[in-house]
């Protein structure tokens, strides 16, 4: 009895020194050589935010996010505490390990992948370790759990890592396209069908080159996801990637319109809104040399976009119009 007691309290120790070591690396595994260093006040904020994720608290961990948007001062440790959190939001919390397990292994890939933090003074045999763990990582939460709401995000996470291996030529890109093609294929219903196909469009993009006949190809693929996506999330950045291709090819009529698409169809999306008005500044005046819409363009950031230093561009460039021409503008 006595020794059944002893086996009892190692098997107990053993459990807890095991929790302990996964919740410190919750809080502790961000702090890799070659990462920007957070102010101390602020670390301590950020580990907690680990540390509870660790602990499964994800309601409170999602409070903390709240709190950490608002007084970090480094924007990529702000953009990996959005995604993470949006992550959480986004899944059952039916098995919390399982989500824990995926969120640890995403916050390691958006650290390599996202802000390409790993090529700094990172030795790059530590970094290729670093990423095959992801890399397996995924590939083990997919053949453990192929029916989770995790599974599909498992894959088309994969994929991305494999897409920018291909960028920094450590990976075919191929490898990347048969990867989202699978997803397609196997989560027909996921709502990640859409990203799948755009990245693929991307990566056959890079691949073909800068000609005119992949020019050609990539406005048809763009053209098809348009027809085929057309409430998707990557819809307004489909329609400026048409707009680009078009400008490239010279057809600037159909680079104009896709622009004024997204001025008129997402007023609410004010970046996107202000880049397409600024590439129609642009065409109008070194492409179509059409001063009257150049204007046109001109007013309009002007009176969506007032008090910012694109107004202030924009007015300059208006009294210099109407200096060159000798003519009155109301603006």
């Amino acid at each position: 009895m006595e020794f059944k007691k002893i086996i009892i309290v190692s098997l107990l120790f053993i459990l807890f020194s095991h929790m302990m070591v996964l919740q410190k690396s919750f809080a502790t595994a961000e702090k890799l050589e070659g990462f920007p260093e957070l102010p101390a006040t602020e670390q301590v904020e950020y580990d907690k935010f680990w540390t509870l994720i660790g602990e499964l608290d994800f309601k409170t961990a999602l409070k903390q996010g709240q709190k950490l948007q608002t007084m970090l001062t480094n924007d990529e440790y702000k953009k990996v505490v959005s995604d993470i959190s949006e992550l959480i939001k986004s899944k059952s919390w039916s098995n919390k390990k399982l989500l824990r397990e995926f969120i640890l292994l995403e916050r390691n890939r958006l650290y390599w992948q996202e802000h390409n933090w790993w090529p700094r003074n990172y030795q790059y045999n530590d970094a290729m370790e670093d990423v095959n763990k992801i890399l397996s990582g995924f590939e083990n939460v997919m053949s453990k759990y192929p029916k989770s709401d995790i599974a599909d995000e498992a894959l088309f996470r994969l994929g991305l890592c494999y897409s920018s291996m291909g960028e920094l030529g450590l990976e075919d890109f191929e490898k990347a396209i048969d990867i989202f093609t699978d997803l397609k294929l196997k989560y027909p219903n996921s709502s990640l069908v859409d990203d799948a196909d755009y990245k693929i469009i991307g990566i056959k993009r890079i691949i073909s080159g800068e000609t005119q006949i992949s020019n050609e190809t990539t406005i048809n693929l763009l053209k098809e996801f348009i027809a085929h996506y057309p409430e998707s999330n990557k819809i307004i950045h489909a329609r400026d990637d048409l707009g680009f291709y078009y400008k490239m090819s010279s057809n600037y009529t159909l680079a104009v319109k896709e622009y004024l698409t997204i001025v008129q169809l997402y007023p609410k999306e004010k970046e996107s809104v202000l880049k397409s008005l600024k590439e129609l500044t642009h065409i109008y005046r070194y492409d179509l040399i059409d001063v009257v819409k150049e204007r046109e363009m001109l007013q309009m950031i002007i009176e969506k976009f007032p008090n910012t230093l694109d107004s202030k561009l924009a007015i300059e460039r208006l009294r210099d119009l109407r200096k060159e021409k000798g003519t009155v503008l109301f603006y």
